[in-house]
């Protein structure tokens, strides 16, 4: 993350991750939170930066935990090759 999109998306970030901690999920991290904002902004081709930080706002649990699973799927490694999946339970 760069310098102006901790600036410009930090604290909208917190308060996501906050209020994903709060709702249970305190494994989830900003770097997996950013990760998936910029997936989600690329799949739905946000430019703008006030959009974007809108659609953070608006991202719920479900949401991001899909996307989570998603990434399991489609990665290259069997499930038998992954050492820790307990961010899954």
């Amino acid at each position: 993350m760069k310098w102006w999109e901790k600036w410009y998306f930090g604290k909208s970030l917190r308060q996501k991750l906050s209020e994903f901690h709060g709702a249970g999920y305190e494994h989830v991290t900003i770097a997996e939170l950013w990760e998936y904002c910029q997936w989600l902004w690329s799949k739905k081709k946000v430019q703008k930066k006030s959009e974007q930080r809108q659609l953070l706002q608006q991202v719920t649990p479900y949401d991001f935990f899909d996307y989570q699973q998603i990434q399991i799927r489609t990665h290259q490694e069997s499930l038998q090759e992954m050492e820790d999946f307990s961010d899954l339970f």
